[in-house]
């Protein structure tokens, strides 16, 4: 079972009333449920909604409103750990995902992304550092694969966005742009069709690529292409590059959800539900490539829970080689999105395999 929010809150409450802006004032700032407080009071149908899902969740014995206030401002406030992060933000999400009228609520999904802000700036702050050795400890982050300046890392996102040491992602076929290698180290998750009408099927559901990119000037050159899926979990590289080289003519950030989907096992753990759907409304980033190789492709990090800030660090017309950067996430797990025009590429990447940045998932055909 997952540890009680009781214990989180005792780690924020050093920055909710020791340290910090707030705290050279004498201010107290204000809890990141203020703004939910004021909904609930002002409309009984979000009061009802979340009231709703709070005790469908039953997660910890958090079924009233004032119980998930005090465990949503703790949260928001307390420096992640290597064995609580994902259990703490999972459960955050799970208590809010049991009402479909909660999801139908744009009051309410607007204040999820207002505290997903502020849970994001927290990451930014010297005081989110606290427990990062209990990451270093941790044998599955793999921390001596990474630069580590002189002074350390000083907050959690500057170790979450950590950088490689020279030399630990070598790219296949550096000089071959018939060879298409992992935009950052992940499973691949599956690799789908894109029909002539723009879509694809899952689980009987069917979602466009037009939808995917957010009305991109492009989304019309991909119908009969491919969509890949490549998922990262929390201890992975969480940097992402090009598959291949080619011209920057498309670069945006699509404003989406704050989301994650997950059940409950019969032991009361909290799993994600990594599915083929969800990437469709999510908050991403997307990069459309020019490529002499392998046609117009489509990159797209997508965030997953609270990791709603995707970075895209390059110029629109910039020319990127295979392998360069083109942005970060902060702070979670989170997916990456691939699409392919038609007839352009042949996907060598098995479903269910890890792949880490720079290794080869696809070959571009002869033309």
């Amino acid at each position: 079972m997952y540890t009680s929010w009781a214990i989180i809150a005792a780690s924020a409450s050093i920055f909710l009333f020791g340290t910090g802006a707030f705290a050279e004032t004498g201010q107290t700032p204000p809890p990141p449920t203020r703004d939910l407080r004021q909904l609930v009071t002002s409309d009984p149908k979000t009061r009802d909604a979340l009231l709703d899902s709070l005790k469908a969740a039953d997660w910890n014995n958090i079924t009233t409103l004032d119980a998930f206030y005090d465990y949503a401002d703790a949260l928001a406030h307390s420096p992640p750990e290597a064995s609580s992060v994902l259990p703490l933000s999972h459960a955050f999400f799970y208590m809010i995902d049991q009402s479909d009228d909660l999801k139908q609520d744009g009051d309410f999904q607007a204040w999820v992304k207002q505290f997903a802000r502020e849970w994001g700036a927290f990451m930014d702050t010297p005081e989110s550092a606290a427990s990062i050795q209990t990451f270093i400890d941790d044998p599955s982050f793999n921390t001596s694969d990474y630069i580590v300046a002189p002074s350390g890392w000083l907050t959690f996102n500057q170790f979450f966005a950590r950088e490689f040491k020279p030399g630990r992602r070598p790219i296949a076929g550096r000089n071959n742009d018939a060879i298409l290698t992992s935009p950052a180290d992940n499973i691949m998750k599956a690799s789908l069709n894109i029909d002539d009408n723009d879509t694809i099927t899952v689980k009987g559901a069917n979602y466009t690529i037009e939808q995917l990119l957010s009305d991109s000037d492009y989304f019309k050159e991909f119908a009969g292409g491919t969509y890949i899926h490549l998922y990262q979990n929390t201890n992975n590289y969480h940097r992402f590059h090009v598959p291949v080289t080619g011209k920057l003519i498309e670069k945006k950030n699509i404003s989406g959800l704050v989301s994650l989907d997950l059940k409950k096992t019969e032991d009361g753990d909290l799993v994600t539900i990594d599915g083929d759907s969800y990437q469709f409304n999510q908050q991403r980033g997307l990069i459309v490539l020019e490529t002499p190789t392998a046609g117009l492709v489509a990159v797209l990090p997508i965030g997953m829970s609270i990791v709603s800030s995707v970075q895209l660090t390059p110029d629109l017309g910039a020319h990127l080689t295979k392998g360069d950067e083109f942005g970060y996430f902060q702070f979670g797990g989170s997916d990456i999105v691939v699409v392919f025009q038609a007839d352009r590429v042949d996907i060598t990447a098995e479903a269910g395999k890890k792949y880490l940045m720079g290794e080869e998932i696809a070959r571009a055909r002869s033309r």
